[in-house]
């Protein structure tokens, strides 16, 4: 049964649009909204990522688990080559997801069927890494032209992948200048990845680099931070990818510490409230004070109700003035306190406690992250 029209009026039902209307029309899920999360930024992350594993395999997703050889092979089994074509159908894939946008564009995607099967024609290993580095510049070209933030969390994916990749040198690959750029593309796509996703990840890259990179030079780095740098960034991978949702890497021990640090701060901007507001701090106790006084001393009923007036003038001053306004403030800040809160409990649990500790002392400037001089 079809259900009656309730539009305002009665007026009939638009005509359905035309199919070629339709199809020349682009469609919000394929575009995503601005200011929201969108998936499709997540798949060009991801893309970006694999476009840089094809480039440079590195089968390493995990240890080798202790099985038996009659076994199938999980991905750390695989050969380079294995892994090759394996990420090469991932890249097939990601062009797939995304073709919906470039087309809206009026682009056209590069022709990701031929590129495989050049890439896998080409036995040469120099040949088929400039064949590799052709496809990943019209790639970037097309998806920045078709949307910046599809074309930023692609560049994101690539440089994310390398900077985790175990280099020869961690440093280089940790360098501030290059760490800044990366972080700045995290935050500023942040509200386009998956909520409490893109601000962990980013102070988490950026105590690494500084861990990497002190002020006073340490005689010896410890082998097992760094090799927990491939993993960590697998981890960085699945959160800005949504294969993981943040809030399940946290325990309950998270939330209270993220609880305990939200009363602080409310009770701080309590404070600060009371101090910019000192007058009536001081108003008030003297109205209540003054009304109660004139009521136990006065014997005449004028005297009475002036002095209960005054008693009620201090409450209402107390309760809608001073109670009212910080109660709209807190709950104004309340959520993005919050937000902020679990974004700092995620980034400490993601992170290797050691290089956490390493950085209790550091203090954030003023300015927003990408305005700062590294």
């Amino acid at each position: 049964m079809i259900a009656p029209d309730k539009r305002e009026g009665g007026a009939p039902p638009a005509p359905p649009a035309p199919a070629h209307a339709a199809a020349s029309e682009p469609s919000e899920a394929a575009i995503g909204q601005p200011g929201q999360p969108d998936p499709l930024v997540s798949v060009a992350f991801v893309l970006g990522w694999q476009v840089a594993e094809v480039y440079r395999p590195d089968p390493s997703e995990g240890a080798a688990p202790l099985v038996s050889e009659n076994d199938l092979p999980g991905l750390s089994r695989l050969s380079p080559e294995e892994w090759t074509n394996m990420g090469l159908d991932r890249v097939l894939a990601g062009i797939a997801k995304l073709s919906g946008p470039i087309s809206d564009a009026g682009l056209e995607a590069p022709d990701a069927h031929q590129f495989v099967a050049t890439v896998r024609a080409t036995t040469d290993g120099n040949a088929r890494m400039q064949a590799i580095r052709d496809f990943h510049i019209d790639l970037l070209a097309t998806l920045t032209a078709a949307d910046y933030r599809l074309g930023k969390a692609y560049q994101l994916g690539r440089a994310l992948a390398d900077t985790t990749r175990p280099p020869a040198d961690y440093r280089a690959e940790l360098v501030p200048d290059r760490v800044a750029a990366i972080t700045g593309w995290i935050r500023e796509l942040a509200s386009a990845l998956p909520p409490h996703a893109a601000h962990p990840v980013a102070d988490s890259l950026d105590a690494w680099s500084r861990w990497a990179h002190p002020k006073q030079p340490r005689a010896e780095v410890d082998p097992a931070v760094l090799a927990k740098l491939g993993a960590q960034g697998r981890l960085w991978r699945s959160l800005l990818s949504g294969e993981k949702r943040p809030t399940d890497t946290l325990e309950t021990s998270d939330y209270m510490r993220a609880g305990e640090s939200l009363v602080r701060r409310s009770a701080a901007l309590g404070g600060r409230f009371l101090k910019h507001f000192w007058w009536l701090v001081i108003l008030i106790p003297a109205f209540f004070i003054g009304g109660i006084v004139v009521v136990a001393i006065s014997s005449t009923p004028t005297a009475v109700v002036g002095g209960v007036a005054s008693i009620v003038v201090a409450l209402g001053l107390g309760y809608n003035g001073v109670g009212g306004a910080l109660g709209r403030a807190i709950g104004r800040v309340e959520q993005p306190l919050w937000s902020a809160e679990i974004d700092t409990v995620i980034y400490e649990r993601i992170t290797p406690q050691i290089i956490v500790d390493s950085q209790r002392a550091f203090s954030q400037g003023p300015d927003e992250p990408s305005l700062t001089a590294p």
